[in-house]
């Protein structure tokens, strides 16, 4: 028996092609990787039946262009088609139009894919029809007119319900869903996305499930909810690589990611993930990919400063969009290329802006339009033309109540300046304040330390405007509440610590070993061993991307809100102490003094100035560590230090007139790598702490309490660190102590839960590029900074000898991250650690003498104080380094809150 359209095949044969055929077709969503397997099968199979052709041709050319090679689909598609006509033609012709549609629409071609529904339309039922009008409806989406696209689904789905088509309705949904959130219609969004998850669920539609999720993630994130939005796309990208890793749902991922690191404010990551998808774009001939990444990354390039190439690749971006027809994406790319430009050209920016929000506002994207808006009326108000601003700002006044915490911190921070050149200063004030409170709130939110301390700098320009208005006014309190305002609130803002079942937990143990490994690699023992250091290498910056976004999974507390600074409760509080705070106001610093009886303001050098010599003295005080007792040279490099040292004092210290009292120094910008003990006028202090702003300062109570405990610890390939454990141990009583192989990141992290007072002494990293990765180095590798958030409870006081441990990355708002920082926000009230690198040796003898300090029963500052008034009597250079390196970090010290470390008999 033969078929009539195969001519010799047996009909059973056919039937079992067919079969197969049709199974693998319906599968391509489920396992597409095992669909394709059978598709490519009998695609190269010269005796498939035709039936059986067309479907394999037809669902790997769906399988490619999920996989994102784009390029090879349409002929697939087209094969399809002829195999179908050659055979006598089947009703499944408009469904592969649909489906060529789809592909042209990712290439680009969308005048194409239209033409692809118009010959699909007279040739299909109402069931079809609703897919036709749901695929019209994406494709008015891609070019960027939701309304319509809206139109065009709400139509489809009655059709796609009426016929039972749940697959095409749960693409609709999810299609609908974006298209609703782009015209912030929130609420209907998620109701679509939940209902497209459920309904993918329930039919066991596993990449419309991730599709979903996805969504889902992209709508958290327009939102604001960052670390909802994360988890969902975590649990997106699960499921797609449970499914081979689809290409074109990766690369669309992966640009949703990198917009939400450029809207927390990690444009170095977003550039790096921005590039890896464009790449991916030009080797699959993904167009829309292609256009989105040049935008993606000319962004992440103008937050980075580096405004040229910003402006050409926005150029690039906006002729591809151009050239695709998405008018939309064009406007966004205009606006990008003319930010990059502004700062050359304000007024040929202004033309650029004021169309690009025309635009936008046309096709309904409110939310993009008032945020080119409300940039526009920044310009303007630089230029000089107060009167367009005044008119921009009265067009999207709706901007400061709604759209994202950044946007409405900018109309804000667009009112002040309207109000300060309009001569309402205090209506300025309150807008300024009104401003900062969205951020506030929406910086709450955020329980992952890196997250909060990003989300300040949407602040800063606001924060900097109040304390420019409170300059001018001359009053010194005033300045010093203005510039509390906004300094190191991400520290006064701890989420509750991450113990338990965290999936971090294994990976840091596992980063762990890889670091050990590393170090173990001779990598110039061969081919062989440089392949394996690059195999670990590429394992370890894998891990360190999954630990930091399980982190920033953390939830945050939307109550802990920052306060009014509260002046008079702190000069009660200072007693003979004198705190004070450098302010940094258009490149000139300032320094507001509070002591008990008054508030001062003091104006000092121009910044450049001071930093110049910040850095001159550290390599001043690096030069000295290098000398050993009685060098030949020692002497002068002694001399050259205090020249230096007494140079910068007379600049930021001397103008002070500071007591003999304890002194609070609040740094600003790039005077926290400053090395404060250094200075003589400082030295002659009872005391010196370093804190990160006054209110962290005075918060001095903690919900953890210490325990009772003295820790050593000592670290690896540490020489002289033995002998200064064994010196701080003749001193205290009742030691617990770790070292060698004991002392592992686990079993030191356990000992400091019930301690009161911990010193390390490890060998020190500062990470610039990621100071959570900050770490002091352990038998079994580094104790990072996230394994120090873990602590269930902390000591009161820590001192570590490792070398930069007192280091941080600095921030907007002056937020802080690093080793010290990250144990006062456990709730330690005092780190004593160095700033510089220091010598073991010179370190050791410095160390005893503060634990002989404290032992006396000096506060932390005073042990420092003492330690380094010996040091300084002395013409020992490495000593002196040690002096001038160490630094106490903290807060308040209550009475009687740091109990005297127990004396040997």
């Amino acid at each position: 028996m033969t078929d009539t359209r195969t001519g010799s095949q047996p009909a059973q044969a056919v039937l079992d092609d067919e079969h197969e055929a049709r199974r693998a077709f319906d599968a391509v969503h489920r396992d597409p990787a095992a669909a394709a397997s059978v598709l490519r099968r009998l695609v190269d199979d010269p005796n498939t039946s035709p039936r059986a052709r067309m479907y394999a041709l037809w669902g790997l050319g769906r399988v490619l262009h999920d996989a994102g090679d784009v390029a090879a689909t349409s002929s697939l598609f087209e094969s399809a088609i002829n195999a179908s006509r050659l055979a006598g033609g089947y009703p499944e012709e408009p469904h592969i139009r649909l489906s060529w549609a789809t592909s042209l629409q990712t290439a680009g071609e969308h005048t194409a894919a239209l033409a692809q529904l118009d010959l699909a339309e007279p040739a299909v039922d109402e069931s079809l029809l609703g897919r036709v009008l749901t695929q019209r409806g994406s494709i008015h989406m891609l070019l960027g007119d939701s309304e319509l696209a809206i139109a065009q689904y709400d139509a489809a789905v009655v059709l796609l319900r009426t016929a039972g088509d749940r697959l095409g309705e749960t693409r609709l949904l999810c299609n609908r869903g974006i298209a609703l959130t782009r015209l912030g219609r929130t609420a209907a969004a998620k109701a679509d996305l939940e209902l497209a998850r459920r309904l993918s669920e329930e039919d066991g539609q596993h990449l419309l499930v991730a599709t979903a999720l996805h969504n889902l993630g992209f709508l958290e994130m327009r939102l604001g909810r960052w670390p909802q939005a994360l988890a969902q796309l975590a649990q997106a990208r699960e499921r797609y690589h449970k499914l081979g890793s689809p290409g074109r749902f990766l690369a669309a991922l992966d640009a949703d990611e990198c917009e939400l690191l450029l809207l927390a404010g990690f444009p170095a990551e977003a550039r790096d993930v921005a590039e890896a998808v464009l790449a991916d774009a030009n080797s699959s001939g993904d167009v829309l990919q292609l256009a989105e990444s040049h935008l993606l990354l000319a962004r992440a390039l103008n937050l980075l400063g580096e405004m040229d190439e910003a402006a050409t690749t926005a150029a690039t971006a906006a002729e591809l969009f151009r050239r695709t027809g998405r008018t939309a994406w064009s406007a966004l790319a205009e606006y990008v290329g003319a930010m990059s430009d502004a700062e050359s050209d304000g007024g040929s920016a202004l033309g650029r802006l004021d169309r690009a929000a025309a635009t936008l506002e046309g096709l309904g994207w409110a939310g993009e339009a008032a945020e080119v808006r409300v940039r526009m009326a920044r310009i303007a108000l630089h230029n000089g033309q107060r009167d367009l601003a005044r008119d921009v700002l009265a067009a999207t006044a709706a901007s400061r109540r709604h759209g994202s915490a950044r946007l409405r911190a900018e109309a804000w921070h667009a009112t002040a300046l309207l109000q300060t050149i309009d001569g309402g200063r205090t209506a300025a004030r309150r807008a300024i304040d009104a401003g900062l409170r969205v951020v506030d709130r929406h910086r709450a939110t955020l329980g992952a330390s890196d997250l909060r301390v990003r989300a300040s700098a949407d602040g800063v320009e606001l924060a900097a405007l109040g304390v420019r208005l409170a300059l001018e006014g001359g009053k010194a309190a005033d300045v010093f509440v203005a510039a509390e305002r906004w300094r190191a609130g991400a520290l006064a803002e701890r989420a509750a610590p991450l113990v338990g079942d965290d999936p971090a937990d294994h990976d840091l143990a596992e980063l762990r070993r890889l670091e050990r490994e590393l170090r173990e690699v001779d990598v110039g023992a061969g081919a062989d061993a440089a392949a394996e250091f690059d195999a670990a290498h590429k394992e370890l910056l894998r891990l360190e991307h999954r630990i930091t976004a399980i982190t920033r999974l953390a939830p945050g507390d939307p109550r802990a809100l920052g306060s009014r600074f509260d002046v008079r409760r702190l000069r009660a509080e200072l007693g003979d102490s004198t705190l004070v705070e450098f302010v940094d106001v258009d490149g000139r610093l300032y320094a507001t003094v509070v002591t008990r009886s008054r508030t001062r303001l003091v104006a000092l050098a121009p910044r450049e100035q001071v930093l110049g010599l910040v850095g001159h003295l550290a390599f001043e005080i690096r030069r000295l560590s290098a000398f050993p007792p009685g060098h030949d040279r020692a002497a002068a490099a002694i001399a050259s230090y205090r020249r230096t040292a007494g140079e910068l004092d007379s600049l930021i210290v001397g103008p002070l007139r500071l007591g003999a009292g304890p002194v609070i120094v609040v740094p600003t910008g790039p005077l926290h790598s400053l090395p404060w003990s250094a200075l003589p006028g400082l030295q002659r202090a009872a005391g010196l702490t370093i804190a990160p702003s006054a209110a962290w300062w005075m918060s001095g109570t903690s919900d953890r309490p210490a325990g009772d405990g003295v820790l050593l610890v000592h670290g690896p390939d540490l020489p002289h660190a033995a002998a200064e454990l064994d010196a701080i141990a003749t001193v205290l009583d009742g030691v617990t102590e770790l070292a060698g192989q004991a002392a592992t990141a686990g079993a030191v992290l356990a000992a400091m839960t019930t301690a009161g007072l911990v010193h390390i002494a490890a060998h020190g990293s500062f990470r610039a590029d990621n100071p959570m990765f900050s770490s002091l180095r352990l038998a079994d590798g580094p104790l990072y900074v996230y394994d120090l958030q873990r602590l269930a409870s902390s000591p009161h006081t820590v001192v570590l000898t490792a070398c930069n441990a007192g280091r941080s990355g600095v921030y907007g708002g002056d937020e802080l991250l690093g080793t010290g920082v990250a144990l006062l926000s456990l709730g330690v009230r005092s780190v004593i650690a160095p700033l510089l690198p220091v010598r073991d040796e010179s370190t050791a003898p410095f160390a005893v003498d503060i634990h002989r300090a404290l032992v006396d029963g000096l506060t932390p500052a005073e042990a420092l104080a003492r330690a380094t008034a010996t040091a300084l009597a002395g013409d020992d250079p490495g000593r002196l380094a040690a002096a001038a390196s160490f630094q106490c970090l903290g807060r308040q010290v209550p009475a009687g809150a740091v109990r005297r470390p127990p004396r040997e008999a």
